[in-house]
């Protein structure tokens, strides 16, 4: 797979990357390999420019339909994975859960201790995820 760079391929790639397309499959979807890609974004300073650009103005226009819409658990989803270290929406749910893991963890946990072995849990009533 050997495509020539060219502003033409820049623009066909950022109007993927602008949609949320992950770069790896920007490229493929415009016949460039994902190494490439990569060489393109190393070499080519208006390419590497051009890409960022498209990242930025694609997750603005994301991130403004998510303010307008908190229920949209998708784009949500999409910021999360397109700008981990900037974007983390923890869900209530998810939240809750992770809490009530860890309190039957260290019941499981005291239990353990408590009675030397396991059979001791069996006839524990406490235990409850809602």
């Amino acid at each position: 797979m050997i495509t020539k760079y060219s502003k033409g391929l820049t623009k066909r790639i950022c109007k993927k990357v602008a949609i949320g397309v992950p770069f790896k499959y920007a490229a493929i979807s415009c016949g460039l390999s994902e190494a490439t890609f990569w060489v393109y974004m190393d070499k080519y300073k208006e390419f590497r420019e051009a890409i960022d650009k498209s990242k930025s103005v694609g997750l603005t226009c994301l991130i403004q339909e998510i303010r307008l819409d908190k229920s949209l658990n998708a784009k949500i989803w999409l910021a999360e994975r397109w700008a981990p270290k900037e974007l983390h929406f923890e869900s209530q749910a998810q939240q809750n859960m992770e809490e009530k893991i860890l309190a039957l963890a260290n019941e499981i946990k005291q239990l353990t201790e408590t009675k030397g072995d396991t059979n001791g849990i069996q006839s524990s009533s406490s235990f409850t995820i809602n």
